[in-house]
């Protein structure tokens, strides 16, 4: 069964968003293997203050943490990982110098070549997408579903699914068997955040 990689809203508020994620993570029977901290219009300093709130949640569930776009915060905490886009710095440099000490994630888009460049730099894992209309992601290209089969046919490297994934379609995805599905506003535009988790954990488990 794929594991559900869960990004952070576009805005975090402290007093509220650590209870909230770590109901999230309680209620999700163990179906989210990584939460991504993806705050564009955020400081470096900022996400350094979140990220010290947030990573011990993670960890006490056992959930790896990413930060998007932010790899220097690494030298000051102990995250998992990075997520970067094509734009986002000189990525084979990023690989070289940090590669060894946290996992990185790329985007890819609607390419396979992007993804056999990235895997050559030592990625841990690619990303595609996005596959529905998205408002999280609206500076990407439109990706067809059978990438995800073709990538796994060519490639053993782990690939994640992004885009305008909800519970109306998350099983199309399931099944193309992506070792990530990653889910914004599917959870985060939710009447109920938790209730969101809970009903689409339920449907991947059909599927399993």
């Amino acid at each position: 069964m794929s594991l559900l990689y869960l990004i952070s809203p576009p805005n975090i508020d402290l007093d509220q968003f650590p209870d909230l994620l770590a109901a999230i993570f309680e209620q999700s029977n163990k179906s989210i293997g990584a939460f991504q901290l993806r705050l564009k219009d955020y400081s470096e300093e900022d996400i350094l203050k979140i990220s010290k709130i947030l990573l011990p949640i993670c960890k006490s569930y056992h959930i790896d943490y990413y930060i998007n776009d932010h790899y220097k915060i690494a030298e000051k905490l102990e995250i998992d990982g990075i997520h970067l886009g094509q734009n986002d710095g000189n990525i084979a440099k990023i690989c070289q110098t940090y590669g060894a000490n946290f996992k990185i994630g790329i985007s890819c888009m609607n390419s396979i070549e992007l993804a056999f460049n990235a895997k050559k730099l030592g990625v841990n894992y690619v990303s595609f997408g996005a596959f529905f209309p998205s408002n999280s992601k609206k500076n990407t290209k439109s990706a067809k579903l059978e990438i995800l089969r073709e990538w796994q046919v060519k490639s053993s490297l782990p690939c994640a699914a992004i885009g305008g994934i909800n519970q109306n379609n998350i099983q199309q995805i399931a099944r193309h068997e992506p070792y990530y599905i990653c889910l914004i506003s599917a959870v985060w535009s939710a009447t109920n955040p938790i209730l969101a988790i809970k009903k689409i954990t339920k449907l991947l488990k059909k599927l399993d």
